[in-house]
């Protein structure tokens, strides 16, 4: 990926309608924990320091990439299940 499609990614997930409550299991545990996560990811994308952080980060490490966009997709993954996440890109 190029370095602009960090911020074309990081502007993406920030246009997906956020909505904890779609976020059900069965297991209620499963169900808080997941929802703890993606509460993160939802903080961590709508924080400009960490993005610009995680710019720094997403430059200089592949794996520290690969990460990122991997917790990027889940999350808007969480919240789009009608969409391919892989065409968004």
């Amino acid at each position: 990926m190029k370095d602009i499609d960090y911020y074309i990614l990081i502007d993406k997930a920030r246009k997906v309608e956020f909505d904890i409550n779609k976020i059900k299991k069965k297991d209620l545990i499963k169900q808080d924990e997941k929802r703890k996560v993606i509460m993160l990811i939802y903080k961590l994308i709508n924080d400009n320091q960490t993005i610009e952080a995680g710019f720094i980060l997403y430059k200089k490490n592949k794996i520290i990439k690969y990460v990122m966009t991997f917790l990027i997709k889940y999350y808007m993954k969480c919240f789009n299940d009608k969409t391919n996440i892989d065409i968004l890109f």
